[in-house]
C-alpha cells in the first residue's frame, strides 16, 4: 500500500498526517535554539512515523528551522527519505505549506502566525515571490508568539516591579509560569523557552480582550506589525488586479479551526478569528482597500498534504528542494 504524506514543524509542534487518515500525530517542535535542529526534526518525524508498513510514495514538510543552504537542505530530505523510506522528499519553508493550504498554487499573500511569523506573497503567473519577515526570534517574526508573549511576560513584571502600569497579566502570566521572582531565572534556564513564551500569547490575547489595557495595547502594537508585513506583500503583487490576503495559524484562528478548514469570509466577525486577526483585516482593509482578505481555507498540515498529492509542485517548484533517492 502506497500513501503520501505531510508535515508541519514548527517551533511549538511538529505534526504529520498520512493520506486518508483525519486526526495528525504530533511531537513538541524545534526551536531555532536547538543545538542539532536538523538532527531534532529527523528524530521526531521517524518517531511519528513510527516505522509504520506502508511505502511513501511522498513526504512534504515545511519547516519554521529549514536550513539555510541547499546542500544542507538536500541532506535533511535525504535523512528523512531514509528513516521513513519514502520514494520522494520535497523539503520547504513553513510559509510554502502555509501557502498551499490557503490557495492551493494561486496567486495571493498568506499570513500565518503562530510562535513566528510566515508570510509569503506568490504571482502564479509569471512564478515571483518573496518572503516578508519570518526571520526567527531574534531578528524578527514581529507580531508572532513570541513576539507577545515575550510582551506580555515584560509587562507582568514590570507592574509587579512597580516600574510598569498594572495590568491583569502580573496574575495571569504567574498562573501560568509561577511567582514571578522566579520567572527569569526559569526561562533562562528552560531548554524550551521559545515554545514557554510563546504560549504567553494566548494569554495576552484573552486579558485583552476583557479589557486590560496593557494587554489590549500589546494585541493592537502586534497587529500593526503584521499588517505592516502584509502591507509590503501586497505592494509586491501590486499588478495583481485584486491581491488576495489569507490568514491563518493558531493565533489568527480559534483553536477548533487552526487545525482544519474554515470557510473564507469578509467579514472582522469571520468564523474562526481571534481578536487578533480581526484587528490585522481591520488594519489592512484600511490600508488596501481593493485588497480580498479571508482566513485561510486550510492549515499549514493541510498545505503539506495537498503538495504531496500533486504531480508536479507548480509555482512553488523554486521554493522547494525535492529529493528521490537513486534506485
Amino acid at each position: 500500500m502506497s500513501v503520501t504524506v505531510g508535515v508541519d514543524g514548527g517551533q511549538s509542534q511538529i505534526r504529520l498526517r498520512v493520506s486518508g487518515e483525519p486526526d495528525a500525530k504530533s511531537a513538541p517542535g524545534v526551536s531555532h535554539r536547538e543545538a542539532d535542529t536538523g538532527r531534532a526534526v529527523i528524530d521526531t518525524v521517524a518517531e511519528l512515523w513510527n516505522g509504520r508498513s506502508e511505502r511513501i510514495s511522498r513526504l512534504v514538510a515545511g519547516l519554521t528551522t529549514i536550513p539555510a543552504t541547499e546542500g544542507e537542505r538536500h541532506l535533511l530530505a535525504t535523512r528523512l527519505a531514509e528513516v521513513t523510506g519514502a520514494s520522494e522528499v520535497w523539503l520547504g519553508g513553513d510559509e510554502v505549506i502555509s501557502h498551499t493550504g490557503a490557495f492551493e498554487g494561486a496567486s495571493g499573500v498568506v499570513l500565518s502566525v503562530g510562535t513566528g511569523v510566515a508570510c509569503l506573497a506568490l504571482d502564479a503567473d509569471t512564478g515571483a515571490h518573496r518572503n516578508f519577515d519570518g526571520v526567527g526570534y531574534l531578528v524578527g517574526d514581529e507580531g508572532g508568539g513570541f513576539w507577545l508573549g515575550r510582551h506580555g511576560i515584560r509587562a507582568a513584571l514590570a507592574a509587579q516591579e512597580g516600574r510598569g502600569p498594572h495590568t491583569t497579566l502580573a496574575e495571569t502570566v504567574a498562573a501560568q509560569l509561577g511567582p514571578l521572582d522566579g520567572v527569569p531565572i526559569g526561562l533562562h534556564s528552560n531548554p524550551r523557552a521559545v515554545d514557554t513564551i510563546a504560549q504567553i500569547a494566548v494569554v495576552v490575547l484573552a486579558e485583552a480582550a476583557t479589557g486590560d489595557p496593557v494587554a489590549d495595547a500589546i494585541v493592537s502594537d502586534a497587529a500593526t506589525r503584521l499588517v505592516t508585513t502584509v502591507s509590503a506583500g501586497v505592494r509586491f503583487l501590486s499588478a495583481e488586479p485584486q491581491v488576495r490576503v489569507a490568514l491563518g495559524g493558531r493565533l489568527l484562528m480559534s483553536p477548533r479551526e487552526a487545525g482544519g478548514p474554515t470557510p473564507a469570509t469578509e467579514g472582522n466577525a469571520s468564523r474562526g478569528a481571534t481578536l487578533l486577526s480581526e484587528r490585522v483585516a481591520t488594519g489592512i482593509r484600511a490600508a488596501h482597500p481593493t485588497a480580498t482578505i479571508s482566513m485561510a481555507t486550510g492549515s499549514s498540515l493541510d498545505g503539506a498534504c495537498i503538495l504531496a498529492e500533486w504531480v508536479a509542485p507548480g509555482p512553488y517548484r523554486p521554493l522547494l528542494t525535492m529529493y528521490r533517492p537513486q534506485p
